[in-house]
Protein backbone atom coordinates (compact mmCIF):
# COMPACT_ATOMS: atom_id res chain seq x y z
CA UNK A 1 0.00 0.00 0.00
CA UNK A 2 1.30 3.37 -1.23
CA UNK A 3 0.93 5.96 1.17
CA UNK A 4 0.68 10.19 0.21
CA UNK A 5 1.83 12.62 3.13
CA UNK A 6 1.14 16.69 3.33
CA UNK A 7 1.25 19.08 5.95
CA UNK A 8 -1.40 21.93 6.29
CA UNK A 9 -1.67 24.81 8.62
CA UNK A 10 -5.23 24.09 9.81
CA UNK A 11 -6.94 20.58 10.27
CA UNK A 12 -8.86 20.71 6.79
CA UNK A 13 -8.01 17.65 5.03
CA UNK A 14 -5.90 18.18 1.29
CA UNK A 15 -5.33 16.15 -1.50
CA UNK A 16 -2.40 14.36 -1.24
CA UNK A 17 0.88 15.79 -2.91
CA UNK A 18 2.16 14.75 -6.36
CA UNK A 19 5.66 14.83 -5.47
CA UNK A 20 6.50 11.99 -2.98
CA UNK A 21 5.00 8.52 -1.82
CA UNK A 22 6.27 5.93 0.68
CA UNK A 23 5.57 1.89 0.98
CA UNK A 24 6.78 -0.19 3.66
CA UNK A 25 7.58 -2.13 1.67
CA UNK A 26 9.84 -0.32 -0.90
CA UNK A 27 13.16 -2.13 -2.75
CA UNK A 28 13.48 0.60 -4.95
CA UNK A 29 13.43 4.58 -5.33
CA UNK A 30 11.48 5.59 -8.55
CA UNK A 31 12.28 9.49 -9.23
CA UNK A 32 10.35 10.97 -12.54
CA UNK A 33 11.13 14.62 -13.61
CA UNK A 34 8.60 16.97 -15.51
CA UNK A 35 10.23 16.19 -18.96
CA UNK A 36 9.15 12.00 -18.50
CA UNK A 37 12.26 10.78 -17.89
CA UNK A 38 12.14 7.85 -14.53
CA UNK A 39 15.46 6.67 -12.60
CA UNK A 40 15.15 3.37 -10.36
CA UNK A 41 17.80 3.69 -8.06
CA UNK A 42 17.92 0.38 -5.43
CA UNK A 43 17.75 1.10 -1.90
CA UNK A 44 20.82 -2.18 -1.69
CA UNK A 45 23.17 1.09 -2.99
CA UNK A 46 21.56 4.01 -0.21
CA UNK A 47 24.83 5.30 1.43
CA UNK A 48 22.54 8.34 3.56
CA UNK A 49 20.98 11.77 3.00
CA UNK A 50 21.43 15.20 3.97
CA UNK A 51 18.51 18.06 4.28
CA UNK A 52 19.87 21.55 4.74
CA UNK A 53 16.91 24.09 5.52
CA UNK A 54 19.06 27.43 4.98
CA UNK A 55 16.22 30.38 4.16
CA UNK A 56 13.47 29.28 2.41
CA UNK A 57 14.71 26.68 -0.05
CA UNK A 58 15.41 23.33 1.25
CA UNK A 59 18.17 20.95 -0.64
CA UNK A 60 17.90 17.60 0.25
CA UNK A 61 20.76 16.03 -0.74
CA UNK A 62 20.58 11.29 -1.74
CA UNK A 63 23.67 9.21 -1.83
CA UNK A 64 23.69 6.11 -3.36
CA UNK A 65 26.78 3.62 -4.15
CA UNK A 66 29.40 4.80 -6.73
CA UNK A 67 28.85 8.95 -6.21
CA UNK A 68 25.36 8.64 -7.90
CA UNK A 69 23.91 11.51 -5.66
CA UNK A 70 20.13 12.94 -6.43
CA UNK A 71 19.88 16.71 -5.23
CA UNK A 72 16.33 17.46 -4.64
CA UNK A 73 15.35 21.56 -4.03
CA UNK A 74 12.06 22.52 -2.55
CA UNK A 75 9.81 23.25 0.79
CA UNK A 76 8.71 20.51 3.28
CA UNK A 77 11.08 18.20 2.46
CA UNK A 78 11.77 17.09 6.38
CA UNK A 79 9.12 14.16 6.02
CA UNK A 80 10.85 12.87 2.80
CA UNK A 81 13.59 12.33 4.90
CA UNK A 82 11.97 11.00 7.34
CA UNK A 83 10.84 8.28 5.05
CA UNK A 84 14.36 7.65 3.28
CA UNK A 85 15.56 6.75 7.48
CA UNK A 86 13.11 4.21 7.42
CA UNK A 87 14.08 3.34 3.74
CA UNK A 88 10.15 3.85 2.83
CA UNK A 89 10.20 6.44 0.42
CA UNK A 90 8.70 4.80 -2.81
CA UNK A 91 8.56 7.70 -5.38
CA UNK A 92 9.97 10.96 -6.10
CA UNK A 93 8.78 13.53 -8.46
CA UNK A 94 8.96 16.99 -9.52
CA UNK A 95 5.81 19.08 -8.16
CA UNK A 96 3.58 19.87 -10.98
CA UNK A 97 2.08 22.62 -9.06
CA UNK A 98 3.90 25.51 -6.97
CA UNK A 99 2.92 26.58 -3.47
CA UNK A 100 -0.65 26.50 -1.88
CA UNK A 101 -1.46 30.17 -0.08
CA UNK A 102 -2.65 28.84 3.38
CA UNK A 103 -1.28 25.41 3.13
CA UNK A 104 2.78 23.75 4.24
CA UNK A 105 2.80 20.85 1.79
CA UNK A 106 5.91 18.76 0.81
CA UNK A 107 6.69 20.93 -2.49
CA UNK A 108 9.91 19.67 -4.92
CA UNK A 109 11.08 22.24 -7.06
CA UNK A 110 13.86 20.79 -8.86
CA UNK A 111 15.50 17.17 -8.67
CA UNK A 112 19.12 16.91 -10.35
CA UNK A 113 20.73 13.32 -10.61
CA UNK A 114 24.73 13.13 -10.95
CA UNK A 115 26.39 9.77 -11.98
CA UNK A 116 29.74 8.94 -11.89
CA UNK A 117 31.70 9.43 -15.23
Amino acid sequence: MIKYHSKSSNDTPELPPDCWSHNPNARCLKVTWRNGTVQILNYQQFVGAVLNQADEQEILKITFANSTELMVTGVGLDPILDALHHLTLATLSESKQRYEDGARMTVIETISLSLPD
